[in-house]
């Protein structure tokens, strides 16, 4: 018995560690994954068979995107993004490659 209990014990504190969360942004909501969480916490999901990335920092989220422009080169458009939110730390934003 005392196996059991130990056993549904475990199960929900991983069950809950790992479940997704509902985030708003920009007037739709996705359910997303933690991947980091501190001062500033990435999320993610796959959704409609794509990556989508999103960085969360005093109740805002922001998409981080990086569309294709007409002659097929990426935009990254997200490091403009984490500049924004990281304003003048020392984290070098136009080093980090999304793919």
């Amino acid at each position: 018995m005392k196996k059991l209990g130990l056993i549904l014990l475990l199960f929900c504190t991983f069950s809950t560690a790992f479940s997704q969360k509902d985030y708003t942004v920009k007037d739709k909501t996705y359910q997303l994954k933690t991947e980091v969480d501190g001062t500033i916490d990435l999320l993610w999901n796959i959704i409609d068979g794509n990556y989508r990335y999103f960085i969360a920092k005093d109740d805002k989220i922001e998409e981080l995107t990086n569309t294709k422009s007409v002659n097929g080169s990426y935009q990254q458009e997200y490091i403009n993004t984490l500049q924004q939110l990281t304003g003048k730390s020392d984290i070098n934003s136009k080093e980090l490659k999304l793919t």
